[in-house]
């Protein structure tokens, strides 16, 4: 018993010393290690260094200098600092953590690679460790890999990697047809990339600025046959993924970059208090560009971005396209009435299958005064259950937010400034000329009413949950452009107004719709944009957090939806689909459309929130769309709740994982005939390869386990199939 008790004490000590051995002690050297990577970080002197090997593609993929920079304002000047002072390492199991100081701020930096894991992790947090408030104007922390020569030319081992964007290898606001996102390592030498900014205090047509870094959501970083998913995510502080080359001839990638409307927190930096810079994700991926989109996406799903199981969004007709309500929506709202929306808008509804009337601006008293207009509609609850009762349609409303809605030169309709508290108006620093100083005055310029004044959230609120206590089912928060600074303190909201701030309000007001009305659906145009073809927010951020926003916006292309066809702009949608199940709503006017119904099929095969209207069409187009609605309507589960997969930009799957059955969506997206085809494993697309199914059409076959498919099409023509389980 006595010497059983001694190897239990010997093991005792032995086990503590292994536990205080890998958590916590300082050292110089770190190196973790499983089947796809190994990790290693070292100091020299007070560089931190970084090394990422890729095992099972034999590629380093970072070995130099983990780059630490940081510029402070002080009273108005820019002190800059690099390098970590006083860095050290230590091993806490499955993760490295550096630590150091830069300008006065700690830095806790984890590199973390666990047993069995595909991926390497990266964190990181700043400490502002003074009892001061401190503004951090800059910011960069990236690893480094040298991929130039010393004359400057890109190294004959780097000559052909690649660099392409997930979730957009093409944006709606891309200026050319091409996709513009797939850079070679030369443009990224060069330097030419850009990021987002909204400083103005109104429609921005051109959001984009010149800039040294190329941002993403995530990175699809291809060096000969390898490749290495580089991607970001922080749901406290908005980050995007950062591409750039330094003189001294070294790519940096990953880590964590202040720029454009990226981790504003900063600036306002409380004392004592830390931040949370977010994470970044190194995925060893084989394949091609759609398996690093898929990897994005399924990223996304497990960190909860993903749509609901039980999503079923209902198919909007949207009555601002029609001939009859023309000029509604821009202040004739004479012609908003209870009459004409029966008579004319439920009608076509129900003739297109749609499953509910969308109600864009004009059912209110005011643009954007969310007061339903009982003089021309009657009562709101009274309406909600006569559409519904009558004709099976649920009713949804377009909801502006104030930075739209309050902006005199933006406005549609009736200014609604007066419907809200004067307590809200949005107050700004001007110059008395006379008195020859600053004062306080109403904003003149931009929103009249603070989006983030309590005063008007709190009213919003009420006025919005009395319309969904009627019965209404969608809200769409449209127009969140920039707000611009406001220095009412009675608003209770920090001054000055950071980018981070305005997102925090539009998901506060989205919750407390939710705490009481958890189903009604609510659609969120980007928090800093609004409306326009940018996205300048990451698609998934705040997505999936307690009663957050339901959908994204389809990026404004509801105005020339053909046009965005040929130009390309509409090729957002299909990237985006491929790497994010965050579902996209957006109305077009079919109206546009030609006799194939191309148009309808694309953006029904794009959206998984589907809205519609038409204005001028002739009656052989009108004819093939309503029939055409009817089989959206028999098959709308696949393009709601369907995993979606690409074999290219002109063949879309969608696939029920449970039902083993997929509709298959080809189009000819040409001024000319083509054949469109191409081949995929089954298993790739969510089929059993092991099991035997049948397409309804002989242009789609499957053999031995791969689907093949080839057609050849009209221009501007599409078709589609079902493949089923026999």
């Amino acid at each position: 018993m006595k010497n059983t008790l001694f190897h239990y004490g010997t093991f005792s000590l032995l086990l503590i010393l292994c536990i205080n051995k890998t958590s916590g002690q300082s050292e110089n050297a770190i190196s973790l290690a499983n089947n796809d990577f190994e990790l290693k970080v070292s100091l020299s002197s007070t560089n931190v260094n970084v090394k990422i090997t890729d095992k099972r593609q034999n590629v380093i993929w970072a070995d130099g200098t983990y780059h630490y920079a940081l510029g402070e304002m002080i009273s108005g000047k820019l002190k800059e600092y690099s390098g970590l002072e006083l860095p050290k390492l230590e091993r806490q199991f499955d993760r490295i953590r550096i630590r150091g100081l830069i300008g006065g701020f700690e830095i806790e930096h984890d590199l973390i690679l666990a047993g069995g894991s595909s991926f390497i992790e990266e964190e990181m947090t700043i400490v502002n460790t003074r009892s001061v408030l401190r503004n951090v104007n800059q910011f960069t922390a990236s690893l480094t890999k040298k991929v130039t020569e010393l004359s400057g030319k890109v190294s004959d081992n780097h000559i052909r990697d690649r660099f392409q964007a997930v979730p957009f290898l093409h944006r709606s606001d891309d200026s050319v047809s091409y996709n513009q996102h797939d850079y070679t390592l030369q443009q990224i030498v060069d330097g030419k990339g850009f990021c987002y900014y909204t400083t103005e205090l109104f429609w921005d047509p051109q959001r984009r600025h010149p800039s040294n870094n190329f941002i993403s959501e995530g990175w699809g970083w291809r060096h000969k046959d390898a490749i290495l998913g580089i991607f970001s995510f922080n749901q406290d502080n908005m980050i995007f993924s950062s591409i750039s080359y330094s003189t001294d001839g070294s790519l940096h990638f990953g880590g964590f970059t202040k720029e454009g409307l990226n981790l504003s927190a900063l600036e306002r930096f409380e004392p004592n208090n830390s931040i949370y810079l977010g994470m970044n994700r190194f995925y060893h991926i084989s394949g091609d560009y759609n398996q690093v989109a898929y990897k994005y996406r399924d990223m996304l799903d497990e960190l909860g971005c993903r749509f609901a199981k039980n999503y079923n969004p209902p198919v909007h007709w949207e009555q601002l396209y029609s001939k009859n309500m023309d000029g509604a929506w821009m202040g004739t709202r004479e012609l908003f009435t209870r009459e004409n929306l029966v008579t004319n808008e439920v009608k076509k509804a129900k003739e297109y299958s749609c499953q509910a009337l969308y109600l864009d601006p004009g059912w209110d008293t005011e643009f954007g005064s969310f007061l339903w207009a009982n003089n021309r509609l009657g009562d709101c609850k009274d309406y909600v259950e006569m559409i519904k009762k009558n004709y099976d349609l649920e009713t949804s409303l377009h909801t502006p937010l104030s930075q739209w809605a309050t902006n005199e030169k933006l406005i549609m309709g009736p200014s609604s400034v007066n419907t809200w508290p004067v307590s809200s108006k949005r107050l700004i620093l001007g110059f008395d000329s006379i008195a020859n100083s600053e004062k306080i005055i109403h904003a003149k310029v931009g929103p009249q009413i603070c989006f983030l004044s309590k005063q008007y959230l709190d009213e919003a609120e009420q006025r919005l949950l009395k319309l969904c206590e009627a019965g209404v089912t969608f809200l769409m928060f449209d127009g969140p452009h920039w707000n611009g600074n406001c220095v009412d303190s009675n608003h209770e909201h920090p001054i000055p107004i950071l980018y981070e701030d305005q997102i925090d309000a539009c998901i506060g007001l989205i919750r407390r719709i939710h705490q009481k009305y958890p189903k009604v659906l609510i659609e969120m145009h980007d928090m800093l944009s609004g409306g326009g073809f940018s996205r300048s927010v990451p698609v998934y951020y705040k997505y999936g957090l307690p009663g957050s926003y339901d959908e994204n916006w389809g990026f404004e292309l509801m105005w020339s939806p053909f046009k965005h066809l040929q130009d390309k702009s509409a090729l957002a949608l299909y990237y985006y689909n491929l790497g994010c199940n965050v579902p996209l709503y957006l109305h077009v006017d079919i109206g546009q459309d030609n006799a194939n119904s191309i148009l309808l099929w694309w953006y029904a095969s794009t959206c998984r929130h589907l809205g519609i209207g038409v204005n001028n069409i002739n009656s052989v187009i009108e004819e093939n769309h309503k029939k055409n609605m009817k089989l959206y309507s028999q098959l709308q589960d696949f393009f709601k709740r369907g995993d979606f997969y690409g074999i290219n930009e002109e063949i879309h799957i969608h696939t029920l994982p449970d039902k083993q059955e997929s509709v298959i969506n080809i189009f000819n997206l040409s001024d000319n005939p083509e054949v469109t085809e191409g081949t995929i494993d089954l298993s790739e697309i969510g089929l059993d390869p092991k099991k035997k199914y049948s397409c309804a059409k002989k242009w789609a076959r499957i053999v031995d386990g791969k689907l093949f498919v080839k057609k050849s099409m009209k221009p501007w023509d599409t078709d589609l199939t079902i493949i089923k389980l026999l």
